[in-house]
């Protein structure tokens, strides 16, 4: 969940509700920190908001007085608009300087208190969909994608922006440590060529095994269609892995129940896939389920949201899988975040999707908030798993699974 805080306001309902996190019985949360709140201005030689670092130091300390580890994003997409203004921010190399003292600042003001640290969500989102696309900020891409961009080149400064990304995590990890060698995978060199930009000897040691752990954000799963090379005055980033990304197979198959009403489904199962190729390609490394959740419409009625049975079916389902990745395939999963706590403002669906355990009135952002029919199933999925000692299997459960939650869907 994305907090940005604000000077001189009284306290808002995200303060009050960390006072129910006990309630609903969960022991971590995962937070961004606003970059734009902490650093208004992008650089940190222009100034700190100590409001803004004092917001987030109060609710750290809520979350730690309740006994609730806080898992916390440096970068969630929002990115100072000074700095988008001054050098087209990630497309230029500034951004990781700028990066690497923004989350210096960080360290200083909260790394005491906060051990757990998410340097960039979902990295492919920016590139992509802000500059391969045009549909999230800052909006670019080639005309022939869409005439509204106001600039772009969907076929290089995907890879830009992604290498200084990629740069400015590695940077900031090491803060900590140094890194030894790495480099992009012979296939992607192979394919996208000379527009793919070079890492320096030093800099390719400093992003080898530059993660303490990998953050899994998992909702939906597509087909990959293969498919041949884009014509010379249509590259694009989305398309020179060669594979298209579909929902359905070419029967007109999908891989499981409809995600949502814009033809997208999910296959649990998947979720126990991915950890094993995680397991067997990376030597195992240990993994956190960061984000994990279905939407509902906003439009429902407030009786229909919180009888949300779909969305228990789904954190069910997707559970019982992770369960089996840890228990049967022995994958290096420590934690699971359901995305999320209540429902909220979404990235270009705004508050036309609900992904909340709880219900927040849109209309009237001060209300109370209820407990879902999946938060209460939450809970009690919780409440039973705190019976278990830790090694013996992070998601046993005395909850009834049935059989068939376990097949493939």
């Amino acid at each position: 969940m994305v907090i940005e805080g604000g000077r001189g306001r009284g306290i808002n309902v995200w303060d009050a509700f960390t006072h129910r996190y006990p309630e609903l019985g969960v022991n971590a949360y995962r937070l961004s920190i606003a970059w734009s709140r902490i650093i208004p201005r992008g650089k940190r030689s222009r100034g700190i908001n100590q409001d803004g670092i004092n917001y987030y130091s109060g609710l750290i300390d809520a979350l730690l007085a309740r006994n609730i580890t806080p898992f916390v994003t440096l970068f969630h997409w929002d990115l100072p608009q000074t700095l988008q203004d001054e050098y087209e921010g990630f497309l230029d190399r500034q951004v990781i300087e700028d990066f690497k003292n923004y989350a210096d600042v960080c360290f200083e003001a909260f790394g005491g208190r906060v051990k757990n640290w998410i340097t960039i969500n979902q990295l492919f989102t920016v590139p992509t969909r802000g500059y391969a696309l045009g549909t999230d900020a800052p909006g670019r891409c080639s005309p022939w994608v869409d005439k509204r961009c106001y600039g772009g080149n969907s076929s290089t400064e995907p890879y830009i922006v992604a290498h200084h990304q990629l740069l400015a995590h590695a940077t900031v990890v090491d803060l900590y440590r140094k890194k030894y060698k790495g480099r992009y995978p012979d296939i992607m060199r192979q394919l996208v060529g000379s527009r793919l930009p070079n890492f320096t000897e030093a800099e390719a040691r400093l992003v080898y095994r530059s993660y303490d752990f990998l953050g899994l954000n998992y909702y939906v799963t597509q087909y990959a269609q293969a498919i041949g090379p884009s014509p010379p005055g249509q590259l694009t980033a989305m398309t020179d892995s060669r594979a298209k990304l579909t929902s359905k197979d070419e029967n007109g198959n999908a891989p499981g129940p409809p995600f949502d009403a814009k033809g997208t489904f999910y296959r649990p199962r998947g979720m126990l896939d991915v950890m094993e190729h995680f397991k067997n390609r990376y030597g195992n490394p240990l993994i956190y389920v960061t984000e994990n959740g279905i939407s509902t419409p906003g439009s429902e009625s407030f009786d229909d949201s919180v009888a949300d049975y779909k969305r228990i079916d789904y954190l069910c389902s997707h559970l019982c899988f992770l369960r089996k990745a840890i228990e049967e395939k022995k994958v290096n999963v420590k934690g699971y975040f359901a995305w999320s706590l209540g429902d909220n403002y979404e990235f270009c669906a705004g508050y036309t999707v609900r992904f909340g355990l709880s219900y927040v009135d849109f209309a009237n952002l001060t209300a109370d908030r209820d407990l879902k029919a999946s938060g209460k199933w939450y809970k009690k999925f919780l409440q039973a798993n705190t019976k278990d000692n830790e090694n013996q299997g992070l998601l046993r459960s005395s909850l009834s699974f049935e059989n068939e939650k376990l097949a493939d869907a």
